[in-house]
């Protein structure tokens, strides 16, 4: 107790800069620059997207339900203008979102890619969204057509090495 006292002052001083920091961080990720091809935007102002609007239902799913792991049955993929674009629900992160395009595009374009490759190019994707813990109801998430065939490419054009070493993964 007596340490306290004797540095209040000192820890206000290092809690309020934490709090500064933290703030200015987190403002500065908001506002970043992106100049990749995968974006994450927030919902438009007024729309009507809300956490009922996920229906509630997608957590009591079985296995069965699940076409590819980390996948929502149903979920609405976006495609046009040569980009796929996917809005967020509650309990989705950047991953699952990347995921639902990834299937989205393997369905349309009829690519077959192993877990291995799927992994590939879920991590390259994810890696090129800009860096955000917090993903909100209603965010979008869009991929160029571009893109996808480019880190498709990569993955089909993976060696026997390569896929084993992605293997270590999963």
């Amino acid at each position: 107790m007596e340490f306290l006292q004797k540095n209040a002052r000192a820890i206000v001083i290092a809690l309020l800069a934490v709090g500064v920091i933290t703030v200015v961080s987190l403002n500065g990720s908001e506002n970043g620059d992106d100049s990749s091809d995968v974006a994450v935007t927030a919902p438009a102002e007024g729309d009507s997207s809300t956490d009922e609007s996920a229906g509630g239902e997608s957590g009591d799913q079985t296995e069965d339900e699940v076409a590819v792991e980390g996948t929502r049955p149903g979920r609405d993929v976006s495609e046009s203008d040569g980009s796929y674009s996917v809005t967020a629900e509650a309990g989705d992160n950047q991953t699952v979102l990347i995921r639902d395009v990834i299937a989205q595009y393997s369905d349309a374009q009829s690519v077959e890619l192993s877990a291995e490759q799927r992994l590939f190019v879920e991590t390259n994707l994810v890696a090129d969204l800009p860096k955000s813990d917090l993903i909100f109801v209603g965010d979008v998430i869009k991929v160029e057509a571009t893109q996808l065939q480019e880190v498709f490419s990569q993955a089909q054009e993976l060696s026997e090495s390569q896929i084993a070493a992605w293997a270590a993964y999963l």
